[in-house]
């Protein structure tokens, strides 16, 4: 099933960004890191970059494979408002005049979800109980994708408002992804308790 291969690609590419965090603080015999501190932020930035490509991956997948009518995991079919007759033509449809349909846009991917699936279909359903995640993401993506001090402005309110007066402005984004997150009582990290907030929205979306 095209949704249930999605959410294992989905997870697979998670388990490789991670494994990559690790390979970053590897160390030597004599318990020294192999890579330099700024070797290590630009892995691990790498790391959440290539995460957020693979959740952008795992969204357009299902947008297009409920809009050309694929089951969902648990062989629910939302009610189509189009039927596009193949993956193309519903890539277009969403395109429609612009050069490219941005899936990492929360804003826009729920949208658009809503015009071609009777009230968004599980898109519509699950991705309104983590848009403040989602929008984190997208602070976080702009942090690791560009250079401006519009980025860094979002990174450093961000940091502010998970980590309170703890946070380090300006803030790092690889520090700040493996900085324990205050709020998680499973006292894991910043980047781990994104994950695990949107592979919980992922399964839900897959299963329909």
């Amino acid at each position: 099933m095209a949704l249930a291969q999605a959410l294992a690609d989905f997870r697979m590419a998670v388990q490789d960004c991670n494994e990559l965090v690790l390979l970053a603080y590897n160390t030597d015999a004599q318990g020294s890191f192999v890579a330099t501190a700024c070797q290590r932020q630009k892995i691990v930035t790498a790391a959440f970059l290539s995460f957020f490509l693979a959740w952008e991956a795992f969204v357009e997948s299902a947008v297009l494979d409920y809009m050309t009518g694929e089951p969902s995991v648990l062989g629910r079919l939302p009610v189509r408002l189009a039927n596009p007759p193949s993956r193309q033509h519903a890539l277009d449809m969403l395109i429609g005049t612009q050069r490219f349909f941005d899936f990492g846009n929360h804003d826009y991917t729920l949208r658009a979800a809503k015009l071609f699936l009777d009230s968004g279909g599980p898109i519509g359903t699950y991705f309104p109980t983590i848009t403040q995640a989602l929008a984190d993401l997208r602070t976080m993506r702009n942090a690791s994708a560009h250079i401006t001090a519009t980025a860094q402005s979002g990174l450093d309110g961000l940091a502010q408002r998970i980590l309170g007066p703890a946070a380090v402005i300006p803030c790092r984004l690889g520090e700040f992804l493996l900085a324990q997150h205050p709020h998680d009582s499973a006292g894991i990290t910043i980047f781990a308790h994104y994950q695990r907030l949107v592979d919980v929205a992922a399964e839900l979306i897959a299963n329909g």
